[in-house]
């Protein structure tokens, strides 16, 4: 979840699984069902849940900034 830029805020064994409860935003989850699953031969399993809205972060927004501006020049 780090890797993600997310923050993890619980971790806990409970029986024979580990839960761990994180807030990551939603655009630095895709492709994260793959790699969870790779990571644990099939047997990880996650879910997400809508918490809230929050500002874009300055590094990722001059991303999208400089993509969009790319992307204008070309057309």
């Amino acid at each position: 979840m780090t890797k993600r830029g997310g923050n993890i805020y619980n971790s806990e064994p409970k029986g024979d699984v580990f839960v761990i409860e994180a807030d990551v935003a939603l655009s630095k989850m895709f492709g994260f069902a793959s790699k969870l699953r790779g990571m644990t031969q099939g047997q990880g399993e996650f879910s997400m849940e809508y918490k809230t809205h929050a500002a874009v972060p300055t590094e990722d927004f001059n991303q999208i900034v400089a993509k969009i501006r790319k992307e204008k020049e070309i057309n």
